[in-house]
């Protein structure tokens, strides 16, 4: 019985959503962080879950959101972001976060190729957001590192393109402001 039971959660699991699983982890870290002082972070962390799950219910009353008249999501104007209050416990936060990149990207790695195509992007998208230096999942998301920062690659293409001619506009407006033509003066007699 208990064997039974043991292999149909680890099934369950193993069939999980990894970006619901993900938003269950950096739920815990927060509530970690509120014990260890580390509000800031905490408060980042609800940020980060509120674009993986925009109604996450926990997340919207930490960061003091109310629905409107109109049922859009707004936030209080009482809010202010705190800040850490121990340093003592950052290098915890940063194996812990570690961790949490490190098991999603594998799960995410995992999963994906059995992933429609929807829930591959969801997946990949989510990844960006918890691990924003994941240059793997960047690229499978079509995007290139140019000039240090990550582009589409069809916005990267068109820049490349563009830069000469560009370049050569800026010499040129360069070079006629540095003709200096005089005004003509009015004789004075």
């Amino acid at each position: 019985m208990r064997v039974t039971l043991l292999l149909l959660l680890f099934a369950v699991a193993a069939r999980a959503d990894p970006v619901s699983l993900v938003v269950g982890d950096l739920e815990d870290l927060a509530g970690w962080c509120a014990k260890s002082r580390l509000l800031g972070e905490r408060d980042r962390l609800y940020a980060s879950i509120l674009e993986l799950d925009p109604d996450h219910a926990r997340a919207r009353k930490q960061l003091k959101y109310t629905r409107d008249e109109q049922g859009t999501w707004i936030r209080k104007r009482t809010y202010r972001a705190p800040k850490n209050s121990s340093r003592k416990a950052w290098p915890e936060y940063e194996r812990r976060m570690g961790e949490i990149r490190e098991r999603f990207a594998s799960n995410v790695r995992a999963t994906i190729d059995k992933s429609s195509a929807r829930d591959r992007e969801r997946a990949l998208l989510a990844l960006r957001v918890v691990d924003p230096g994941n240059d793997w999942a960047r690229e499978q998301l079509g995007e290139v590192r140019m000039d240090g920062e990550w582009r589409l690659k069809e916005t990267a293409t068109a820049l490349s393109t563009r830069r000469p001619f560009l370049a050569r506009g800026a010499r040129t407006a360069l070079a006629l402001s540095l003709i200096h033509i005089s005004e003509p003066t009015r004789p004075t007699t």
